[in-house]
């Protein structure tokens, strides 16, 4: 694992280093208003997704005669986004 974590890391760096010698900095021109609408719309709904999956995994592993924990969980997720709606 490590040895790859290190490969990605030099390649990575190799090419931020060209990218910024080669000036392509001058491209962010070209991201609007709508690429970063749809990039946070994106991870909006994988942040939603993974939520939603969270709490329904917890109902699904507990134990049929104590369900507290999921409930709880439901909870907390739901008072958290009642509190962003205001």
């Amino acid at each position: 694992f490590f040895p790859v974590y290190a490969w990605v890391g030099l390649w990575t760096s190799l090419f931020f280093t060209l990218l910024g010698l080669g000036g392509s900095s001058q491209l962010i021109r070209y991201c609007t208003r709508f690429t970063d609408e749809i990039f946070n719309a994106l991870l909006s709904l994988n942040f939603i997704y993974e939520a939603v999956a969270s709490i329904k995994r917890n109902f699904q592993t507990a134990d049929p005669s104590n369900l507290t924990t999921p409930f709880v969980g439901l909870a907390v997720a739901l008072t958290t986004y009642r509190a962003t709606l205001s």
